[in-house]
């Protein structure tokens, strides 16, 4: 990982930290009501995730140095496109289902596409 990689991710971090700083002070001063700022951070994390998933196959390290190449890009691009519809569905999840299960379902969605990443990588693993 290179320090443009990481001072990239810190600055994603850090505008995370700044939307949710900025919709819990709204909230706060009764700009916003209700579920608003919970939905709007869920859904600025699903962003997150499609936005990393969409990284995935240009920086996922390498399995093992005696792999086949297309193999492990296949993986990679693989992993990313799970974790990329794993990210629109934690979106979706926050945007349209009642707040109230709305982080379950979000969670859910994460575990599964992480779960399937995980499947294959044991897969492509023990083939070889």
């Amino acid at each position: 990982m290179s320090l443009m990689d990481v001072k990239a991710s810190l600055g994603i971090a850090g505008g995370v930290l700044a939307v949710s700083a900025v919709l819990a002070g709204l909230e706060g001063m009764g700009v916003i009501e209700g579920n608003i700022a919970e939905r709007a951070i869920g859904i600025v994390l699903g962003l997150v995730v499609i936005l990393y998933g969409n990284e995935i196959p240009k920086i996922l390290a390498p399995m093992d140095r005696g792999a086949d190449p297309a193999r492990r890009q296949a993986l990679q691009r693989f992993a990313g496109w799970v974790m990329v519809l794993g990210g629109v569905g934690y979106l979706l999840a926050f945007a349209l289902m009642p707040i109230e299960y709305a982080a379950y379902a979000a969670i859910a969605c994460g575990v599964v596409a992480i779960g399937i990443v995980f499947a294959r990588c044991l897969m492509v693993r023990t083939i070889v």
